[in-house]
């Protein structure tokens, strides 16, 4: 990774952690206390945390002036093709694994977990180069 890259993905893991504090959060008072279902909390909760991503990433991260509400539905539709793949890979994991080991009530909370680390790396790349580009989607 160049070094310009890093510092970038560093400010993004800042802006990160405050999303994960935000949303993951979210998630799992969604899920543990209202009990709310695995896809009603996380999507509930994730949809939390990319507003709050969106304004951090957009000025501290990617420091990016493009045009606002471009720039708002690129952020959107990266963060929803994200959020489908890393949490529906947790799920099947999460299933795969509760079928050959039981269930513990922690488990489903590291699923979570997981899967949200996983949408940190998915958008990360997504958001640097579709979102945040000064490129058009023909010259990616």
């Amino acid at each position: 990774m160049k070094k310009g890259n890093l510092f970038i993905f560093l400010r993004y893991l800042c802006v990160g952690v405050i999303n994960t504090l935000v949303g993951l959060t979210s998630i799992l008072i969604l899920f543990n206390i209202f009990h709310l279902n695995y896809w009603i909390a996380t999507s509930i909760g994730n949809i939390i945390g990319i507003i709050v991503s969106f304004f951090l990433n957009k000025r501290y991260t990617f420091k990016y002036n493009g045009v606002k509400a471009q720039s708002l539905f690129k952020f959107l539709l990266v963060s929803l093709i994200s959020y489908i793949i890393s949490y529906s890979l947790g799920y099947y994991i999460g299933n795969l694994i509760e079928n050959i080991i039981p269930s513990i009530e922690i488990f489903d909370n590291f699923v979570i977990i997981f899967s949200s680390g996983i949408y940190t790396i998915i958008g990360f790349i997504g958001h640097k180069k579709i979102t945040f580009t000064t490129k058009s989607l023909g010259d990616l």
